[in-house]
């Protein structure tokens, strides 16, 4: 229904990742529409009788509790996708929403699904919600369960997609082989269905990684937004390539929409931090970091965030004290955390800041010999990582040498060259001027 409805542009429709936060909670309804920030509140049940569903649904207006709407219907459990869509249009009837002929016609075409297939689904868009590598692997395979029982369910293509999109940033595997995996499903998902919004924002990103296509990848996320302007991790997407190309406004617009959509994502939130970061705005960064880790205290990236925003602020021992819990929490040893933080509370004791990040640099060097097994967001061993490093070290001949590096790896984390606070002095170099240009990023600030 939340897929349904979200389709619909003249509506506001909360993310299920935010929503189903509710699912046993014994909040009055005025509470749970003031905190997602919604006036209307859909209630409903599925029940399930051989070959056989009901859904019931009932349209509510939260902030006096009162009944708008409410009916059940009965119909054949492969017919539940179009059910869906039914009911969709009948609560924007209720509500008087604009309905376009273009969104009439999505909601209307759906063609019978496999019960099981869409029961696969959902428990892959779960786990895939969860973001982490145990919890991305159940989804891949949940998605791919849909894929058997269905091999023309476009939304399953797209989730398999999405989670091999994310793996990488989750785990040590390979990006560009997650990448290949999620551009092969994305197509797929769009033979089948060319208006699937999902595909086409990971297709986005795909174009973005694999081929330093930074405009095309802009051109995709608009017209995912266009096809269901309530996907949140559209607009999350699209904010994160449009700070990366230095539309900062922008990008904060596009990443608030998203926060109000999902209101509850700790990636959402957690992203919306790292966007003001590059935006420079370190005190309101410190402010969503601390916001995210107060939804979720075990949020590694929240606590990543916070130590990032703390080094940009000059506060190192808070840094240090982060970077130990992010990486503790992604699965290092706490051994091997904590000796790596006295390192560096030594370093920064004994000297300055700048002692700070040649540890870091050392200690960085190392992992890359060695391979230090956790997400990518965490460790600083990826050519782009070191030359950030590098700079702050004060070692810009090295640090250009590894940005060229990461153009011909195709570390994605490049696109923030024009963004990073750390590189600003190498923008002068004409090196790093035409890195600028060939990976699509304007020079002007």
């Amino acid at each position: 229904m939340i897929t349904d409805l979200s389709k619909i542009g003249s509506l506001k429709v909360i993310s299920r990742t935010s929503v189903m936060r509710y699912k046993d909670a014994r909040k009055p309804l005025r509470e749970i529409g003031r905190e997602l920030g919604v006036q209307g509140v859909i209630e409903g049940s599925v029940r399930r009788v051989g070959d056989r569903v009901r859904i019931t649904a009932q349209l509510i207006y939260a902030p006096s509790d009162t009944h708008l709407w409410a009916e059940s219907y009965d119909r054949d459990l492969h017919d539940v996708l179009k059910l869906q869509g039914e009911v969709a249009q009948v609560i924007a009837n209720e509500i008087n929403a604009k309905v376009t002929p273009q969104e009439q016609a999505r909601l209307s075409g759906k063609r019978p699904i496999d019960p099981a297939a869409y029961q696969a689904y959902l428990q892959g868009r779960y786990y895939w919600n969860k973001r982490t590598e145990e919890d991305i692997q159940k989804a891949i395979g949940y998605f791919q369960q849909a894929i058997n029982k269905d091999p023309n369910y476009a939304l399953a293509y797209a989730g398999l997609a999405d989670s091999y999109l994310v793996l990488s940033l989750y785990s040590s595997a390979p990006w560009q082989d997650t990448y290949r995996q999620a551009k092969a499903a994305a197509v797929k998902a769009l033979e089948i269905d060319d208006n699937l919004a999902e595909a086409h924002a990971t297709l986005a990103s795909t174009r973005a990684g694999e081929q330093w296509d930074l405009a095309g990848a802009l051109t995709e996320l608009a017209r995912a937004i266009q096809l269901n302007p309530n996907y949140a991790t559209g607009h999350q997407w699209y904010a994160e390539y449009l700070i990366c190309s230095g539309d900062a406004e922008k990008a904060i617009t596009q990443i608030r929409r998203a926060q109000e959509l999902d209101p509850l994502s700790l990636v959402i939130n957690s992203t919306y931090g790292y966007i003001l970061l590059q935006a420079r705005r370190y005190d309101e960064a410190l402010a969503q970091a601390r916001k995210t880790l107060g939804m979720d205290a075990n949020f590694y990236l929240g606590h990543q965030l916070l130590a990032e925003a703390y080094e940009q602020r000059g506060m190192f021992e808070e840094a240090i004290t982060e970077r130990q819990t992010a990486a503790t929490l992604a699965g290092e040893s706490a051994e091997q955390a904590g000796r790596r933080a006295l390192l560096l509370r030594n370093a920064y004791a004994k000297k300055n800041a700048k002692a700070y990040w040649q540890e870091r640099l050392q200690l960085a060097m190392k992992d890359a010999k060695q391979s230090r097994d956790l997400p990518y967001e965490l460790t600083d061993s990826s050519p782009y990582r070191l030359a950030v490093l590098n700079a702050r070290a004060g070692r810009n001949e090295a640090a250009i040498g590894l940005l060229q590096k990461a153009f011909n790896e195709r570390d994605y984390g490049l696109y923030y060259l024009k963004t990073a606070p750390a590189l600003d002095g190498l923008h002068s170099d004409p090196r790093v001027a035409s890195l600028m240009l060939r990976i699509g990023v304007a020079q002007n600030r």
